[in-house]
């Protein structure tokens, strides 16, 4: 995955949970995911998994945001 395709997966990732209206740490939660990761994936540090992507991605979507 290219360095455009992190910053986009972030950046999506960040929309939808704003959009939710959810914190990191209450979107960390949801996901069973360590808080400190979801930051990391959040500021383009880390590469955002696929399968918590997906997921939240579908629950913001049922939920009303993204």
């Amino acid at each position: 995955m290219g360095q455009g395709e992190q910053m986009r997966s972030a950046k999506e990732l960040r929309e939808a949970r704003e959009a939710a209206g959810l914190s990191m740490a209450e979107a960390a939660r949801l996901t069973n995911t360590p808080y400190r990761s979801w930051q990391n994936w959040e500021d383009g540090k880390r590469r955002v998994p696929g399968w918590p992507f997906s997921w939240f991605k579908m629950y913001c979507k049922l939920h009303g945001g993204g």
